[in-house]
């Protein structure tokens, strides 16, 4: 949970007509190498070796009425995934 809906292709908050990243692989992630993301980059490189988690979702902490349908699997912010299969 963060202050940002999700993941854009360029930083919002500069750019106002950002688009949001629905769903991204880590590789996708990597290429675009983005100057800004919502997370530690580290992250990417746990996610892409991890054994028991294959994504993460990114949502806005600020709109507690978007928890309940990220919990149900609902796409809600940006889904990060290790890699395409997942």
């Amino acid at each position: 949970m963060k202050d940002v809906d999700g993941i854009y292709d360029r930083d919002p908050k500069e750019h106002p007509s950002a688009k949001l990243i629905e769903e991204i692989t880590v590789a996708e992630l990597a290429d675009r190498n983005l100057p800004t993301l919502p997370f530690d980059r580290i992250l990417l490189e746990l996610l892409g070796s991890a054994r028991q988690v294959t994504r993460f979702q990114v949502i806005n902490g600020l709109k507690p009425e978007l928890l309940e349908p990220a919990l149900r699997g609902e796409r809600v912010g940006t889904i990060v995934r290790r890699d395409a299969s997942d």
